[in-house]
């Protein structure tokens, strides 16, 4: 089969399934549930899922699950993933009256792309022209919220890291994944992008501390407040020292200072996320703000408690494989634009550490991202998305896997060379300080 009636064959079938994919991406979008607790959206997307004649495993412990197409040949495993999660905005149209989950992040229509990706090489006939494996797989907790309940996870030994790619890489169901590729909605003027590379991001959660409680008019009492801002002041002074293409980011919020206008607040609770586009530079600018807060507290006599975590690291987008998807685009008549870096961070970037990894997006959308306005204008993005995540799967597995072999041997250096690797420098932002 030629490379053209490949694609035709596989637009076709594609083409032939938009009122399934909407109706699915309309039904995901209805039932919304924030990371680690989608537990009712991983069962309607399996349930779809098992139409199609794949293997699939469910995760152990955490919602999710992988549905493998095995060509019966030979070859590289290829993972196209998809985010179960939504995010929390209460305001949202469709978002859940109990719990505020709303998928104005736009993975319900994620979902239903990769499905019709699936649908579309297998309804296609093209299998007899690829090698190896297709891993489809729904993964939890790509969004970084509710880091509240997702450290009482971690505490309690549920889950390992907050973001859902990285935990599972540290159960170890990356190990026998190539490549892997994702797409994600975005209300663009262009109809198909492909990112180069995004800030990674370390959690930190800072508690000021005094054991006196003491009525304002008194003098004897210390403002934790007062200390909260001066670690805030000496954060600021220190910014002129961050490196301009670090790209970093330290803002901190105060999410606690006090009950009441008459008490002098004996803890204050701030919380903050450190980003920039390396990994060392991240370590550093989490030093000075350890610095900034522990000293401003010892100034004033308080207790700073500092617990830091891992999020997620930088990602970098393997270029031969973004020339790989941006052919594909091309031969379906479109063009792809090349993001530059990006401030946002995703837990893509763990995985774009050990192999080679590439994050698309597409159009379609009104209203800006985990906005309230977000919404589907043209639900034809929910087949172009099919076609493109099929598109290149078809393109690294045809010719018995060459161009896979090619990025594999050639394109691609890994940061860490095993998962024991990547779990030990990840733990490695674990760190409490007081």
């Amino acid at each position: 089969m030629e490379e053209k009636s490949i694609y035709k064959a596989m637009i076709g079938s594609s083409d032939s399934t938009l009122d399934e994919l909407v109706a699915l991406a309309n039904a995901l979008n209805k039932c919304p549930e924030t990371g680690y607790r989608e537990y009712k959206t991983s069962a309607l997307l399996r349930e779809k899922f098992c139409e199609l004649p794949l293997m699939i495993k469910q995760f152990k412990d955490i919602p999710g699950f992988a549905a493998t197409l095995d060509t019966g040949k030979p070859g590289a495993t290829i993972a196209i993933l998809c985010e179960l999660d939504a995010i929390t905005c209460p305001e949202y149209k469709d978002a859940d009256p109990i719990t505020g989950a709303a998928h104005c992040c736009g993975h319900n229509a994620q979902m239903a792309m990769v499905y019709g990706a699936a649908k579309a090489i297998i309804k296609s006939g093209i299998l007899d022209v690829l090698s190896g494996r297709i891993c489809f797989m729904a993964v939890p907790a790509g969004e970084c919220i509710e880091l509240g309940y997702r450290n009482q996870l971690r505490q309690d030994g549920k889950i390992r890291f907050i973001g859902g790619k990285s935990e599972l890489i540290s159960q170890g169901l990356f190990d026998d994944i190539d490549v892997a590729v994702s797409i994600h909605s975005l209300s663009a003027p262009w109809r198909f992008g492909l990112a180069s590379s995004m800030n990674g991001l370390q959690i930190k959660t800072i508690d000021i501390i005094s054991n006196k409680t003491q009525a304002s008019p008194t003098r004897a009492g210390v403002n934790t407040l007062d200390a909260a801002l001066l670690g805030i002041s000496a954060l600021n002074a220190w910014r002129s020292t961050f490196r301009e293409d670090d790209y970093i980011s330290a803002d901190p919020i105060i999410t606690q200072g006090g009950d009441s206008e008459n008490i002098t607040p004996s803890n204050v609770h701030i919380e903050m996320l450190v980003r920039g586009r390396t990994i060392d530079a991240i370590k550093n600018v989490s030093r000075k703000v350890d610095r900034a807060f522990l000293n401003a507290a010892q100034a004033l006599d308080v207790e700073a408690r500092i617990a830091s975590y891992h999020g997620y690291f930088p990602f970098v987008a393997n270029s031969k494989l973004n020339r790989v998807a941006g052919n594909v685009i091309k031969s379906m008549g479109a063009q792809a634009a090349i993001l530059p870096h990006s401030h946002r961070s995703t837990d893509l970037g763990d995985l774009s550490t050990l192999i080679p990894v590439i994050q698309l997006y597409i159009s379609g959308y009104a209203g800006g991202l985990h906005n309230v306005d977000f919404k589907i204008v043209d639900n034809t993005c929910l087949t172009d998305g099919a076609k493109i995540l099929a598109g290149i799967a078809i393109e690294l597995l045809v010719d018995f896997g060459n161009c896979i072999r090619h990025i594999l041997t050639r394109h691609h250096t890994p940061i860490f060379t095993s998962r024991e690797e990547y779990v030990k420098e990840a733990e490695s932002f674990n760190i409490c300080s007081s």
